[in-house]
């Protein structure tokens, strides 16, 4: 017998910390990169350590695509995000909690 577990849209998880401060500092694709490793978005991490629609990284990644004006993408995580946002009962603003600074909410 296999057991699966899923973590709930809002668990935390290190990769978080690691974007937070390259995406303060403006450094938005390898910000983009750790969000997009965290989703499952790219084979760079195995599947039983991903969260796909994940609020956290979901939120990251959006802010990156809209710095790098990656419209198309960005419309298309804008709806996950919305989704992870309802599913949620916490106040996020941005994709960690240690972040200081939050250009587009």
């Amino acid at each position: 017998m296999i057991c699966i577990i899923q973590s709930p849209s809002h668990a935390y998880t290190p990769r978080h910390a690691l974007g937070a401060p390259l995406l303060e500092k403006g450094h938005y694709k390898e910000a983009e990169d750790v969000y997009s490793a965290d989703l499952g978005l790219n084979d760079t991490v195995l599947p039983c350590a991903q969260h796909k629609n994940n609020v956290w990284p979901l939120h990251g990644i959006v802010e990156c695509l809209k710095e790098r004006n990656e419209e198309t993408e960005c419309k298309k995580l804008q709806g996950l995000l919305r989704e992870a946002l309802s599913k949620t009962d916490l106040q996020i603003t941005s994709s960690c909690c240690c972040r200081k600074t939050v250009k587009h909410p």
